[in-house]
């Protein structure tokens, strides 16, 4: 190339990335660290396998402030239990039901000995203990809208009138086209939807991951007193009030909601999302007034009325009548939860 020509594409080029408009956070895709698939800034669990996404930033987010560190466990058998478990429960490919189980024991030793954590770390710890179990408490379920397709089939448009004889429509008649079908509101097109998971499933699934974790607890000398854990020297040594503290440290939890103190909704079955049931812009398009105006038949003014009708926009969940969204549960708000009435929300059994 002429270098004359190679120095004037330079500056061209030079100016016009001066003009350019910066990247903004669409041009950076959010992806989900568990599965690696592409998930939207305002989701707070992946639609794909239902991992929490709290802990993901948002591209073009200010910077969230550093998290502080953990401090330094305290000495003694049971912060080297806790230890253990902490280690147990990030070891790759744990269970994630197992993992729960081994930091709920952690939270359980740190009940049974409160010197053996400083208070700031029993803190975080509890606070990663319920994340997570609230993150185990949810699933990615097929759609109950679309039920699992995606997509919507339309109604078909309302039924022209007959043509009036002698008009060109009756000679070549109008042959309506078949509508496509639409995108389902409550699962994104996506077949699937995070949703509460059962209790009744939620309480196996725990029960096998604590029978997995009890497996490497007792390999490692501990016993399980009151639930939890514990290393057998250090709790034949107690006093007979610190034996009655560790017995008391794992909390039991509620048979009804596996110790979440909530239950999935009745209503919307835990998706916290339900189709649009907007009567008068969703139900059946039908004539409003039977008066014709002038110049017009009347079968022509009643079939223009449920036209109108059948294009108009619902308020509530911005669909049409042959293509209804989906809006916020009325009976949980869009939650999908509901309180436990056997422990009273508190999750714990009696």
């Amino acid at each position: 190339m002429n270098p004359k020509r190679h120095l004037l594409l330079s500056a061209a080029l030079a100016v016009l990335a001066a003009f350019a408009p910066p990247a903004t956070a669409d041009d950076v895709p959010r992806i989900c660290p568990a599965c690696d698939h592409e998930v939207a800034y305002d989701e707070e669990f992946c639609h794909n396998c239902g991992g929490d996404l709290s802990g993901v930033p948002v591209p073009g987010a200010p910077a969230a402030e550093a998290e502080p560190e953990t401090p330094a466990v305290g000495e003694g058998a049971v912060a080297e239990a806790i230890r253990a478990d902490v280690a147990f429960a990030r070891k790759p490919g744990r269970g994630q039901f197992a993992a729960l189980a081994a930091l709920r024991d952690a939270v359980a030793l740190s009940r049974a000995d409160p010197s053996a954590l400083p208070a700031k770390a029993r803190a975080e710890l509890l606070k990663r203990e319920e994340a997570f179990f609230a993150s185990c408490s949810r699933e990615v379920a097929p759609c109950p809208i679309c039920h699992g397709k995606g997509t919507l089939p339309r109604k078909p448009p309302p039924k022209r009138p007959p043509a009036a004889k002698g008009t060109l429509e009756e000679i070549i008649p109008v042959v309506p086209s078949s509508p496509k079908p639409y995108v389902c509101g409550l699962c994104g097109g996506h077949g699937k939807a995070p949703r509460v998971r059962d209790r009744k499933a939620l309480a196996d699934a725990m029960r096998l991951g604590a029978r997995e974790f009890r497996q490497a607890a007792e390999e490692g000398g501990r016993e399980e007193r009151g639930g939890a854990y514990v290393p057998a020297a250090w709790y034949e040594a107690l006093p007979a009030d610190g034996k009655a503290r560790a017995d008391r440290a794992a909390q039991s939890d509620c048979s009804a909601c596996a110790g979440t103190g909530t239950l999935p909704c009745r209503t919307c079955g835990g998706f916290g999302r339900v189709a649009c049931r907007d009567a008068e812009a969703h139900a059946t398009p039908k004539p409003v007034a039977l008066k014709a105006q002038r110049g017009m038949r009347i079968e022509d003014y009643q079939y223009e009325h449920e036209l109108a009708a059948a294009t108009k926009t619902c308020s509530a969940c911005g669909g049409t009548w042959d293509a209804p969204g989906a809006v916020d549960c009325p009976d949980c708000g869009g939650k999908g939860l509901s309180s436990c009435g056997s422990c009273g929300g508190t999750g714990h059994g009696r």
